[in-house]
């Protein structure tokens, strides 16, 4: 003792301090994270999907277009993205295996608005989307990942600005304990989150929660539902004769609203899915959409989901060229009509700017103010000179005009 040694060594009985409980956000917390986040449509998809899916950071990373089957709806986690210090190595996932990640509808149609603004910026360039290009990439041809530093530190900047405290991978927390008070197995969560012990590590970090996930989880996963839900009275119904099957289905889904099976604040069955219901084509479905617009009913949004909303402001419409409504008609039988690739010519005071080439139906006004006013912003426009500018929509090679597209300023 005099020469201050001891005979053992007093770490080997030191315990290892317990881990940090993983609390999740609220929903009122995950519902304004999402709202901001959609201020950038790419962005806002890579949030959605850690939140729907529950993913790492380093494997959205390293997720490709040729992991992700829409048609199937699932993606394929075989990879991660490392990183320490500057450096960056793709590797195998945490548990060295590989999954599937099954997706919802609303996730599915997220990623194919996602995927299509990608065929877009590639096309820009003049270069086809490769299938082996990542899903989240800064680069026009998706040839480089992000970095799994710079995602976590937007993330951290943008629920700063927000005051909430929380961090990305507290997202899969959010995800897991939805999940799990939804009365989905442990097994079953474990798989999707990429847990190897068999729900162990599920059941450690997470059910701890399920007591509060169960208060406030208003269905399988209440993430579902992104935006704040509204409150307030429905407009006054506007009486109105359907003639058109566009407008049949705008009445079918007003009357659902109406009578409280679509409730304020909820999302109406994506596009997708409501084209596939009634066998109908998808820019049928926009055009009702559209009417439940103009009735008040929806807020349409592009790159979000339709919500049941009360009284609220109405955009403006999209216009033609000769400042009148777009014409209605039958269309599910219009082949011109279909999503297809279409050329684009984007003009300025009638002087060509530059063109472009997009898989998209030549009457879906969503479709084509988000190409407009990408085309503008790449151009270095403003969003606020979109009067200035029209879309001028063909078939490849013909000279016939399918549509001309001009919108008012916001």
């Amino acid at each position: 003792m005099r020469y201050k040694w001891i005979p053992i060594n007093p770490m080997g009985f030191a315990e290892a301090p317990a881990a940090p409980k993983a609390r999740p956000p609220s929903v009122s917390e995950t519902a304004r994270i999402l709202a901001e986040a959609w201020k950038d449509p790419d962005w806002g998809t890579l949030v959605w999907l850690t939140m729907m899916g529950g993913n790492r950071r380093g494997e959205l990373c390293a997720i490709r277009w040729r992991h992700v089957d829409l048609d199937r709806e699932v993606i394929h986690v075989q990879r991660a993205i490392g990183q320490y210090a500057g450096e960056t190595w793709e590797s195998d996932t945490k548990s060295e295996s590989d999954r599937r990640v099954v997706l919802d509808p609303e996730t599915v149609a997220v990623l194919e608005e996602h995927r299509q603004r990608c065929e877009q910026r590639a096309a820009a360039i003049d270069v086809k989307l490769s299938d082996d290009a990542f899903v989240f990439s800064r680069e026009p041809d998706g040839s480089r990942h992000l970095r799994p530093d710079s995602v976590t530190q937007r993330f951290s900047r943008l629920v700063g600005r927000l005051g909430i405290e929380t961090s990305i991978h507290k997202l899969r927390a959010y995800n897991a304990t939805e999940l799990i008070s939804a009365g989905f197995d442990l097994r079953i969560v474990a798989g999707r989150l990429g847990h190897g012990s068999g729900g162990v590590t599920t059941m450690r970090h997470y059910v701890p929660w399920v007591s509060e996930a169960d208060q406030r989880a208003a269905g399988p996963m209440a993430v579902r539902a992104p935006a704040r839900p509204l409150t307030g009275a429905l407009p006054p119904m506007v009486p109105f004769e359907a003639r058109h099957p566009f407008e049949y289905i705008a009445v079918q889904l007003r009357d659902d609203i109406y009578q409280g099976r679509l409730p304020i604040g909820t999302a109406i069955p994506s596009v997708k899915i409501l084209a596939q219901e009634l066998s109908v084509a998808r820019s049928t479905i926009h055009r009702a959409l559209h009417l439940l617009k103009e009735w008040g009913l929806v807020r349409v949004v592009p790159d979000r989901p339709t919500l049941v909303l009360p009284t609220a402001p109405l955009t403006d419409q999209p216009l033609t060229a000769d400042g009148s409504v777009p014409a209605e008609g039958p269309i599910a039988e219009d082949d011109r009509l279909a999503r297809q690739v279409l050329e684009l010519e984007v003009r300025r005071l009638g002087t060509l700017v530059t063109t472009l080439r997009a898989k998209v139906a030549a009457d879906d006004d969503d479709s084509l103010h988000r190409l407009l006013v990408g085309a503008i912003r790449r151009q270095g426009g403003l969003p606020a000179e979109i009067e200035d500018y029209e879309l001028v929509v063909r078939l490849p090679g013909e000279a016939k005009t399918l549509a001309t597209y001009v919108a008012l300023a916001p």
